[in-house]
C-alpha cells in the first residue's frame, strides 16, 4: 500500500503524459465541496488545512477566482499582508474589478477591496488613503499633495 502512495506521490511532481495522468483540473460539485470545505476550516480558525486545500487545488489547475480569492484570505488571516497582497494582484488580473461599470460593488468586491486597505494599512500606509481606497475604491498614488488636489 505505502508503496503505491510513493509511487502515485512520485507520479504527481514529476512532468509528462504519465504524470499527466495523475492531476487533473478540479471542476464542477468537486470543486463547489472542496471551497466549502475551506471556508469552514476558514470558519474553524483551520488555516493549515484550509491552506493545503487550495495549494492543491491551485496545484491541479484550478485557477478560478474563488480559490485565488481563497488563497488571498488565507494570507490575510495568517497576517502575511505582502502575500495578501501579492494574491490579490493576481486576483486582479484573473478577474478585474470594473471601476467605470457599476455603481455599488459586489460582496466579493467589497471583500476585496477591505483586504487590500488593510494589508496597505498594516504595512504602515497612509491612514487616510487607506480609507479612501477602501470606501471610494480608488488609489492615491502621489500621496498628500494629490489627495489635497482631488479635495
Amino acid at each position: 500500500m505505502r508503496e503505491e502512495q510513493e509511487r502515485q506521490h512520485g507520479l504527481k511532481r514529476q512532468s509528462g503524459p504519465v504524470a499527466e495522468r495523475w492531476i487533473k483540473p478540479i471542476e464542477g460539485d468537486e470543486r463547489d465541496f472542496l471551497l466549502l470545505l475551506v471556508f469552514v476550516y476558514l470558519q474553524h480558525e483551520m488555516l493549515d488545512r484550509a491552506q493545503a486545500i487550495i495549494e492543491a487545488m491551485l496545484e491541479a489547475g484550478d485557477g478560478s477566482r474563488e480559490a485565488v480569492l481563497a488563497q488571498a484570505v488565507i494570507a490575510f488571516c495568517k497576517k502575511n499582508y505582502e502575500k495578501t497582497l501579492e494574491v490579490l494582484a493576481r486576483l486582479d488580473r484573473v478577474d478585474p474589478i470594473e471601476r467605470y461599470g457599476r455603481r455599488t460593488l459586489t460582496d466579493r468586491q467589497r471583500m476585496r477591496t477591505y483586504l487590500r486597505a488593510r494589508s496597505l494599512y498594516e504595512l504602515g500606509g497612509d491612514m487616510q488613503a487607506t480609507v479612501d481606497l477602501y470606501i471610494r475604491h480608488r488609489d492615491f498614488e502621489g500621496g498628500e499633495e494629490e489627495r489635497a488636489e482631488r479635495r
